[in-house]
C-alpha cells in the first residue's frame, strides 16, 4: 500500500510536475504487485486447503476386516478390537531354536566381533556434548510422542542448566542399568495407507511415535554403533550405513539385468519382502 507521503505527492502532483509521470508509473507498478500478492495468497490458501484435505482423507481408516471374525467391521469398538488382535499377533515374538542360535553365534569369526575397547566405548556414560549433538540433527517438523513435546521444547528443557544433570542421569540409568523412564515404554501407533485393499490391516504401515527424549537416546546409541561397525558390516549392505547409499544396489541390479539380457542368461532375480523381517533373523 502507498504510504502517506506517496499519497500526498499523487494528490498534489501539480506541485511537483517533474515527478508526476514517474509517480503514476510507480502507482501502476504497486497496483500490479498488490494484485499479484492477493492472487498468490489465494492460491496458497487453496493449496493449503487441498493439502489438509488430502492428509485428512488419508488419516481416516475405513471399515476393517476383523482378523478373527473374517468379516468387515464398522463400529469403533470392533475396529479397535481388530487392531488389537492383529498387532498383538504381529508383535508377538516367534519361537526360535536356541541351540541353532548358539551354534550360529559360535561360528562368527573373531574378526567380525566387536573388540573389548569398542564394547567399552558403546557403554560409556553419555555426556552433555552427546546430548547437544543428538538434538542438533533432529528435524524441527518431526512428530512428537504421547507427551506432545516437540524437539524444540524438549531441547529447551533437557539442555537447560537446571535440568541438565537430571537428564544426564536418566539417560545414563537407561544405558548402564536398563532403567527406563516409564514414558519411554509407551508409544502411539499411527497407520499410513499402503497399496491394496485398505480393509486389511496388512495394507497399512504402522508408524510408532515415541517421545522425543527417547528418540534422542536411540540416536546417541546409533551414533556410537556407527563408529565401531563400519568395518564389520558386509560391503553389500548399503542401506542404513553411513557413507553408503541403497540406490547403488539398484544400479548394480540394473547392470546385471542388462548383462543377462546381452548374453541370454537363464538366471533369475528374486525379491524377498518378508513380514517382520527384523524379528525373523533368528534360525
Amino acid at each position: 500500500m502507498l504510504d502517506f507521503n506517496e499519497l500526498n505527492l499523487l494528490r498534489n502532483s501539480s506541485l511537483y510536475p517533474e515527478l508526476s509521470p514517474q509517480l503514476h508509473v510507480v502507482q501502476e507498478q504497486l497496483s500490479s504487485f498488490q494484485q499479484y500478492h492477493v492472487e498468490t495468497l489465494a492460491l496458497k490458501a487453496g493449496y493449503l486447503k487441498r493439502t489438509a484435505s488430502s492428509r485428512f482423507s488419508k488419516s481416516i481408516v475405513p471399515p476393517l476386516e476383523h482378523p478373527s471374525l473374517n468379516r468387515v467391521c464398522q463400529t469403533k469398538e470392533k475396529m479397535l478390537d481388530s487392531d488389537f488382535i492383529f498387532y498383538d499377533k504381529l508383535y508377538s515374538p516367534d519361537p526360535i531354536d536356541f541351540t541353532a542360535a548358539q551354534s550360529l553365534l559360535k561360528s562368527i569369526p573373531p574378526s567380525a566381533c566387536i573388540s573389548a575397547s569398542d564394547s567399552a566405548l558403546l557403554v560409556e556414560r553419555i555426556t552433555f556434548d552427546e546430548l547437544v549433538e543428538a538434538f542438533s540433527h533432529f528435524p524441527t517438523t518431526s512428530s512428537p510422542g504421547l507427551d506432545g513435546l516437540s524437539y524444540e521444547i524438549a531441547k529447551l528443557i533437557i539442555l537447560h542448566p537446571s535440568c541438565r544433570e537430571i537428564a544426564l542421569q536418566a539417560f545414563n540409568d537407561a544405558l548402564q542399568y536398563g532403567i527406563f523412564p516409564s514414558p519411554w515404554l509407551h508409544t502411539s501407533v499411527f497407520l499410513l495407507p499402503k497399496k491394496g485393499d485398505l480393509s486389511g490391516l496388512k495394507n497399512w504401515r504402522s508408524i510408532s511415535l515415541i517421545n522425543t527424549d527417547a528418540k534422542v537416546f536411540t540416536r546417541i546409541l546409533n551414533a556410537r554403533f556407527l563408529l565401531v561397525t563400519d568395518d564389520l558390516i558386509n560391503t553389500y549392505q548399503l542401506g542404513f550405513v553411513r557413507g553408503r547409499f541403497i540406490t547403488d544396489n539398484g544400479l548394480l541390479v540394473k547392470l546385471l539385468m542388462e548383462r543377462a539380457r546381452l548374453i541370454h542368461s537363464p538366471a533369475i532375480a528374486l525379491l524377498l519382502d518378508q513380514e517382520k523381517a527384523y524379528d525373523r533373523v533368528h534360525p
